[in-house]
């Protein structure tokens, strides 16, 4: 493949574990940046598994959870999964680890949409205040305005409300979205479940970790408690508890986390026994909606 596109292996640079020692900096660089004679480059690792290491996660069973315009899922995994599971698998940052990290285009950007297109004039605290004072309502919403990717991965899904009357107001279709979403992370953390990385807890950061109400409903449709972070900038953090351990202040990420990462918020699934069975009802609507909306959309 590489020959294909005219690149020999020869212009690459080797192969090397994450977090691993790079070289030292040119001494040009750091003279200009006024970096010391003994600074090196470490290897790194993605952004991701970044903001894995500033959320404490750092064993198999945690989710980190980024809801920004797109939503990310990543967990530690002792085993590599098959390639054609459908989850994106990557290597880890700490030897002989994988991660999966499905990714869903539909995170934020749907609520994001929502507001600009129907309540311009309202900020997002205020939804919040407004969906957190009603009960739950039946309107369901698939938010796949961009189409979907984990676990389907199918650019022919579309967004669409089902259950609209003439009571439903702007507030009620702002938390069929909020919901929507939230069933997206249930689909993947079935996945993960399935493929043998069963989730115990979620580690929420991005916007959507302001949200209180959200993150509530992401423990009631998931079962799983999700934990904000005091440190929002998650994948700043970790990196800097990478460069503090390679540098020999931690003897390990691990002890890095206890002094570095704490949580400040844990939202536990507090739906009575009669409002699980209604969301789990509720969850089997949305994926039969999704599916015979999808069939709808391919009507020739």
């Amino acid at each position: 493949m590489l020959q294909a596109i005219g690149v020999r292996e020869s212009q690459l640079p080797p192969l090397c574990e994450p977090l691993t020692v790079a070289g030292n900096l040119l001494p040009q660089h750091k003279e200009a940046l006024g970096l010391s004679e003994n600074c090196f480059v470490s290897v790194g690792t993605l952004d991701h598994f970044a903001g894995m290491i500033g959320t404490g996660n750092l064993a198999p069973g945690g989710i980190t959870l980024s809801t920004g315009t797109v939503m990310a899922m990543a967990t530690l995994c002792r085993e590599p999964i098959p390639k054609s599971c459908g989850i994106a698998m990557h290597y880890g940052f700490l030897p002989d680890t994988w991660i999966m990290l499905p990714v869903a285009e539909s995170g934020g950007v749907s609520l994001e949409w929502f507001k600009r297109a129907c309540v311009p004039n309202n900020s997002f605290r205020e939804i919040d205040d407004v969906v957190a004072s009603r009960p739950r309502n039946d309107l369901l919403f698939l938010p796949y305005i961009v189409g979907t990717s984990a676990p389907e991965f199918d650019m022919d899904a579309s967004g669409a409300f089902l259950g609209l009357r003439d009571g439903t107001d702007a507030f009620d279709m702002a938390a069929a979205v909020m919901e929507g979403v939230a069933y997206v992370l249930r689909k993947n953390c079935e996945e993960m479940a399935e493929k043998g990385s069963k989730p115990e807890a979620i580690i929420a950061t991005g916007g959507g970790a302001k949200s209180a109400v959200w993150c509530q409903f992401q423990a009631d449709i998931t079962g799983l408690p999700v934990r904000v972070p005091l440190e929002k900038e998650a994948a700043c953090l970790g990196s800097a508890m990478i460069a503090a351990t390679m540098d020999g202040r931690f003897e390990s990420l691990k002890d890095a986390a206890e002094l570095c990462v704490s949580m400040v918020r844990e939202y536990t699934p507090d739906a009575s026994e009669e409002e699980q069975t209604r969301l789990t009802r509720k969850f089997k609507k949305f994926c039969a909606f999704y599916d015979a909306a999808l069939q709808v959309t391919r009507m020739n």
